[in-house]
């Protein structure tokens, strides 16, 4: 306020402003930048997902298969249908499984 007070009556004021300049930050360029950097963090996070979801169906495809297989294997197999309702009958896969 002092220095105001003791200022000439014709000198202008002069206020320097401190702002941060890029080049990317001007116009369009700056907007084309700004669209290519969101992608280019969506676009590997998408391909990570994609991968994360086709290596599940993946595991569950072969999972299914193998169960297939083990009921293919148990359903053509000669066995009595009482060994079926018998409690050992876990106990003889297992054994068999081996």
């Amino acid at each position: 306020m002092a220095a105001l007070a003791r200022k000439k009556k014709d000198a202008p004021i002069r206020v320097a402003v401190q702002q941060q300049v890029f080049a990317s930050s001007a116009g369009a360029i700056g907007k084309r930048l700004s669209w290519l950097g969101r992608m280019g963090v969506a676009l590997p996070l998408f391909a990570v997902v994609i991968g994360l979801v086709g290596i599940y169906q993946f595991e569950e495809q072969q999972r299914i298969s193998e169960i297939a297989d083990i009921d293919a294997a148990v359903l053509s197999d000669e066995l009595p249908l009482s060994a079926y309702l018998d409690h050992g009958f876990n106990a003889y896969l297992a054994k068999r499984g081996e």
